[in-house]
């Protein structure tokens, strides 16, 4: 149900995905999903938005892991940002900016967990940054920076159909590392 959950609120946002749907695509039995999540569809949202958060987290480690240099690691997160956009169709962008747009004004969990995923992306990031020899204060400046370049270029993307905005802060991200 969680994967299900994950890959609807990505594609269709939280008002977008509705519980039938859910219990339908990930072949459970409606019983079970107020079993394991009494709170609902919030309880479920919000824990789905939790899996992709860590999700997210890995990838930027990975992405740091597998390169040598900060700059190296951004330009391969834009890269394989890039690439999946198109083999989606543009449909999988981040799995938690489509919901989080749809509940910045609410106090329920679902946004709790979307401002929790981004300061987990945001936390990654700075332990990257500060092992390749930025202050913490510059890290945690540039750390913000580089979500906030690459939800909006995603944005673009997305709405675009083009992935040159994403391709485009490939090229220009990396100069801050200079």
């Amino acid at each position: 149900m969680l994967e299900t959950t994950t890959r609807l609120l990505r594609v269709q946002g939280y008002n977008g995905t509705g519980l039938n749907q859910i219990i339908k695509e990930s072949g459970t039995p409606k019983g079970s999903l107020y079993y394991h999540f009494p709170g609902g569809k919030e309880q479920l949202a919000a824990e789905a938005i939790s899996a992709a958060a860590h999700m997210m987290a890995g990838r930027i480690q990975q992405a740091f892991d597998a390169t040598s240099t900060a700059r190296e690691a951004a330009q391969l997160i834009l890269e394989v940002s890039a690439q999946e956009l198109e083999e989606t169709d543009f449909q999988c962008g981040c799995p938690v900016a489509t919901v989080a747009l749809e509940v910045a004004t609410t106090e329920g969990a679902v946004r709790v967990a979307c401002q929790q995923a981004f300061t987990g992306a945001q936390e990654v990031l700075d332990k990257n940054l500060r092992r390749y020899g930025f202050s913490e204060e510059q890290a945690k400046e540039l750390s913000e920076f580089m979500i906030t370049a690459y939800e909006g270029a995603l944005l673009l993307s997305r709405a675009r159909r083009d992935t040159s905005p994403l391709l485009n802060l490939r090229h220009a991200l990396p100069r801050l590392f200079s």
